[in-house]
């Protein structure tokens, strides 16, 4: 699990600098794509929506957004993209594994998955994408899926 806390602090340290100057108008882009069209139908503003949402689905909805902003490319052309940047400026003092990682997000997109299969020895979970058909995935089982069951649907990267 090194490997894990290895990408949980570089992704603090890619957070952290997605609030430098340069990106900030690209972040908030990001939030109100994300939270427009949902407080519209909702015919909410923000604080009302932040006030309504637990905790945890605020943390949800905020990682859910980051990782859309990790994602995307801004500017004239659409080549600035924030983990390219920070890599190319601080890559080389993140480990192989957080690098690989941090490529591997960047090429990434969201989906719903299902769970289908469990490792009875509780090593693996089994999930079919429910968004795109045929695609079935094999995963680690981490400390934060301990009461997955079979159909719990997750969306994730």
């Amino acid at each position: 699990m090194i490997a894990n806390r290895k990408i949980d602090q570089c992704l603090n340290r890619l957070t952290k600098w997605s609030e430098k100057p340069q990106w900030e108008d690209f972040l908030n882009q990001t939030y109100f794509l994300h939270l427009n069209s949902t407080l519209d139908k909702l015919d909410m503003l923000e604080d009302e929506l932040v006030d309504t949402l637990s905790p945890e689905a605020t943390v949800s909805l905020n990682t859910v957004i980051f990782e859309d902003f990790f994602t995307s490319y801004f500017g004239e052309n659409g080549d600035l993209n924030v983990i390219n940047d920070y890599l190319k400026r601080r890559g080389s003092r993140e480990p192989p594994v957080v690098r690989q990682y941090l490529r591997e997000l960047l090429d990434s997109s969201l989906s719903f998955y299902e769970v289908v299969e469990i490792d009875p020895k509780g090593r693996t979970v089994k999930v079919r994408d429910l968004l795109r058909e045929d695609i079935k995935l094999t995963i680690q089982m981490g400390s934060d899926m301990d009461d997955w069951a079979i159909w719990d649907c997750v969306g994730a990267r």
